[in-house]
């Protein structure tokens, strides 16, 4: 399969690193742009030799999540850690990544296997079976919970499953009377579960946003993955399907983590030519190209990504798709205060905007609910609705018993 030539790395990064002035983000995305396998090694680890401020690296390293794969690139591509304090401090948060995903892969096999045994199929979304695949070990990255993904029509009984063995649900802080849990469940992809050392979400849906991406569950289910992972199997979404997802779930978060950008990064890569061919339709029959293009920008211009012809074609152009490329860089530097305030605002008016649905504009962004909100709020279920227009006097209420 032919590749669309990528993007060298930038000559005024190389010149900044050169005189020993190399910025920390820049430092982390070449050890990632190492682990990934993109670029040119020998400039990565002359960029790495640029910086001055190793601290700052690992600090962005455990923001973005990263700190196992930024050590997995140095090692990979032959570059040093100066700072022998901050590699055990990158070193003992990969530790503490590996014991949290061991606990997820304990529990994973328990749900999974209790939910088959009750007839209940099941899939595993990003999480440990795509480190697996793509960088050869599940704990290559910090994975912080487990998605789990059931028939819309098995949730309920799902739910009662993960009840049976030891899992207890994290509820709102609402009385949940059918009519409040309808449009709870309108405005939320899943509920989430706690136990066995681990949260997992139940999904219902891939997506909070219905009218995004929202294929049936079945088949998804006819294309999907089985991943081994040491003596226990998983399924999980197919190479078309994984991507179309990473897409969706990285813009609707304005791509602020960068392990999401590199699971894209390591898809893109790997992808055969069927599946490259097969996302690039299904992008067009979905119409995401509006999604996918801020993903496939960030892949090729910041982790120097080939990117398989069928999918590049897809990166179009846009004032739409400069905002999120924009936004997405302005939070990988952790923003704080005032700034951080301003980038959550942009975000979430370029969510309604992004994806071009008024329908979903309208009535699912437009309800929001979030626990800290309904504490100790109870108005009648058929006045549920009120609760998204009530919003800012229950923030303020609310933080106003907490300040008593």
């Amino acid at each position: 399969m032919r590749k669309m030539p990528r993007q060298g790395l930038d000559v005024r990064t190389v010149a900044r690193a050169a005189d020993g002035a190399m910025p920390p983000l820049e430092g982390l995305l070449a050890g990632l742009r190492l682990a990934v396998g993109t670029g040119n090694a020998g400039e990565h680890r002359a960029a790495l030799s640029g910086v001055t401020d190793w601290t700052a690296v690992a600090n962005l390293a455990a923001y973005h999540r990263v700190a196992g794969l930024f050590l997995r690139g140095l090692r990979n591509g032959g570059a040093r850690l100066p700072d022998p304090a901050v590699e055990r401090d990158l070193a003992e948060r990969r530790k503490q990544d590996t014991l949290r995903g061991m606990r997820q892969l304990n529990a994973m096999g328990r749900m999974t296997a209790g939910l088959a045994d009750r007839g209940i199929p099941s899939l595993i979304l990003k999480g440990l079976p795509l480190g697996q695949r793509l960088y050869g070990s599940p704990f290559a990255k910090s994975s912080i919970d487990i998605d789990l993904l059931v028939p819309a029509g098995a949730f309920e009984a799902a739910g009662r499953v993960l009840g049976e063995l030891g899992c207890r649900r994290a509820t709102a802080d609402f009385r949940e009377t059918p009519a409040r849990m309808r449009w709870y469940d309108a405005v939320r992809k899943d509920r989430v579960y706690v136990g066995s050392g681990s949260k997992i979400e139940l999904h219902r849906r891939l997506l909070d946003n219905p009218f995004l991406f929202d294929p049936p569950f079945d088949r998804l289910d006819a294309e999907a993955l089985t991943v081994d992972i040491g003596s226990a199997r998983f399924r999980t979404l197919g190479d078309a399907d994984q991507l179309l997802y990473l897409a969706c779930h990285g813009s609707v978060h304005s791509w602020q983590r960068l392990k999401w950008l590199c699971d894209a990064a390591g898809l893109l890569r790997s992808m055969d030519d069927a599946s490259a061919h097969r996302a690039a339709a299904r992008g067009r029959e979905e119409q995401l190209e509006q999604v996918l293009a801020p993903m496939l920008r960030l892949c090729r211009e910041d982790l120097l990504v080939e990117l398989p012809e069928p999918v590049a074609a897809l990166g179009r152009d846009s004032p739409r798709v400069r905002f999120v490329v924009g936004l997405s860089r302005r939070a990988w530097t952790a923003p704080e205060g005032l700034r951080q305030l301003m980038w959550k605002a942009a975000m979430r008016v370029g969510r309604l905007f992004l994806h071009g649905s008024v329908r979903y504009s309208l009535l699912v962004r437009g309800l929001p609910i979030r626990r800290h909100d309904l504490s100790g709020v109870e108005p009648p279920g058929r006045l549920f609705w009120f609760y998204a227009l009530a919003r800012p006097l229950l923030r303020a209420l609310h933080r106003l018993r907490k300040a008593v």
